[in-house]
């Protein structure tokens, strides 16, 4: 079952195939936004042996420290799962480049 967490300037997308998570942000991860990103994959993930994580950041406009926060909270929690990152623009991606968080997750 595909859901949706709404916040204000971004929403969050999400569902479970399995063992595997799949969050879609859409629009900007910040600080205001970051508690809905983390809620969405809370929810994806309660209650199921979970594996793996895939981020799909085709919808991310931009992502900023509060967003990098979220990121690294989500990592830490989830150290023992595969942690993916796909779809990542350009601009995103210059972003994760020179917070070096390119090293955290798995970009492919």
């Amino acid at each position: 079952m595909v859901n949706v967490v709404e916040a204000k300037n971004a929403s969050f997308t999400y569902w479970r195939e399995g063992k595997h998570v799949f969050i879609a942000p859409s629009g900007t991860i910040n600080a205001i936004t970051a508690p809905s990103f983390l809620n969405a994959y809370k929810k994806a993930a309660e209650n199921a042996e979970v594996t793996c994580v895939t981020v799909d950041c085709r919808n991310l406009k931009t992502i900023t420290s509060g967003g990098l926060r979220a990121f690294m909270v989500m990592k830490k929690a989830l150290s023992q799962w595969k942690i993916y990152l796909i779809n990542v623009s350009p601009d995103v991606m210059n972003i994760l480049d020179e917070t070096d968080f390119t090293s955290l997750f798995d970009i492919p």
